[in-house]
């Protein structure tokens, strides 16, 4: 469901698929080739939100524009993992969210970063780009190596091939009427 908020309606890229129990507020801009899976909220009552290309929100995922008054940029490429919840003010190209990992308000997180599965990313806390975080609070692990970057790549174009798909009426369909 899109809804306006303030007199702002959400602008999706016609290529992106939204699944029908997704719910998406306000002032809300996504690029090329996004997929919103069911049960996620992308809400920007408060603040607007900028999202990339390619981006995956998956299952259950929130995405709320809160902080410091700016708006909120999602880079290109991030995949937020099933049940995360994500106040960010900034997240880079190609970073990978854990499920049900939280990302607090006002954070940065570097292009190219992995939240781990389940961490805290504390508010105002930054990811430097190419690092691999974790635990509550987030703290970091190591730095981010390929076998990292391939696995995350790999779920993001699954995503995104299957967003395309979800878009073909041959391949995909509503069976319930």
């Amino acid at each position: 469901m899109l809804y306006s908020y303030n007199g702002k309606a959400p602008v999706i890229d016609e290529s992106c698929f939204i699944s029908d129990s997704a719910t998406i507020i306000g002032d809300v801009v996504m690029g090329p080739g996004c997929y919103v899976g069911p049960n996620a909220v992308v809400r920007a009552d408060f603040l607007p939100i900028r999202i990339g290309s390619q981006v995956v929100i998956e299952d259950g995922v929130i995405v709320h524009a809160g902080g410091r008054g700016t708006m909120v940029v999602i880079g290109d490429r991030v995949t937020m993992g099933h049940g995360a919840l994500v106040h960010a003010m900034r997240i880079g190209n190609d970073v990978g969210i854990g499920m049900g990992a939280i990302v607090s308000l006002n954070t940065d997180l570097g292009d190219g970063c992995i939240i781990a599965e389940g961490a805290l990313v504390r508010q105002g806390q930054k990811v430097e780009a190419n690092t691999l975080v974790g635990g509550i609070p987030a703290k970091e692990l190591r730095p981010v190596e390929d076998r990292d970057r391939i696995s995350w790549q790999r779920t993001t174009q699954w995503y995104t091939s299957m967003a395309k798909d979800l878009k073909n009426p041959e391949k995909f369909f509503r069976v319930d009427g």
